[in-house]
């Protein structure tokens, strides 16, 4: 999905930050730390933003931040470091529209993202909900269950998720025997999760 509306749009790092701006539409935030989030190079992000800043979308900022810093005598001193930025603007008035259309994840093929989950180890479980089904009340969007799962790689594929999404994904990633514990304990946190609305994209452990 991200391909096709980066057609639309000229290009998938503008609709990574289209998204984000629109998840964070209060944020004031700085360059190098959109490129760190957004996992795009910085001269292709700061010509995007250049893009959105000519629709009216994004207004350049200046961010203060104040470090500490040790002297060479062992004192502490505080620096206030001013660093390029960007915010969005208040007044756009295609924001409303455009969040309609790039924050609906309804449209995600979940069967390939259990495709490339099963990358990363036997896959029991796997389950959506939260923002996948606009859900504003959900407090997780995805549960992985599975045995000799990689957590890091599956961690950093989720990771890359949400610089795609231009959002944080809230998530779970749990060896089989652990989620049996838990669903044996009667673990709120999965139960409130399988009582609200949600998928289960695959299923051979109960729930």
């Amino acid at each position: 999905m991200l391909k096709e509306l980066g057609k639309i749009f000229g290009s998938t790092e503008r609709v990574k930050l289209m998204r984000f701006f629109l998840s964070h539409q209060e944020a004031q935030i700085e360059i190098d730390e959109l490129v760190k989030r957004l996992r795009v190079k910085k001269l292709v992000l700061k010509k995007e933003i250049k893009n959105l800043e000519t629709t009216g979308m994004l207004t350049p900022i200046i961010v203060e931040e104040d470090v500490e810093i040790k002297l060479k005598n062992g004192t502490i001193k505080t620096k206030t470091v001013k660093s390029d930025g960007v915010e969005m603007n208040q007044k756009f008035i295609y924001k409303d529209k455009l969040s309609e259309l790039l924050l609906d994840f309804k449209f995600i093929d979940n069967e390939d993202l259990l495709s490339d989950l099963k990358k990363f180890g036997k896959i029991k479980l796997f389950a959506i909900g939260g923002i996948f089904l606009n859900d504003e009340k959900g407090k997780l969007d995805l549960i992985v269950v599975g045995d000799a799962l990689d957590k890091e790689k599956i961690e950093y594929y989720l990771r890359g998720m949400e610089a795609d999404f231009g959002t944080e994904i809230r998530f779970v990633v749990y060896e089989s025997e652990e989620y049996n514990y838990r669903m044996n304990m009667f673990d709120r946190f999965l139960k409130d999760f399988f009582k609200s609305p949600h998928i289960k994209v695959l299923a051979k452990l109960s729930t």
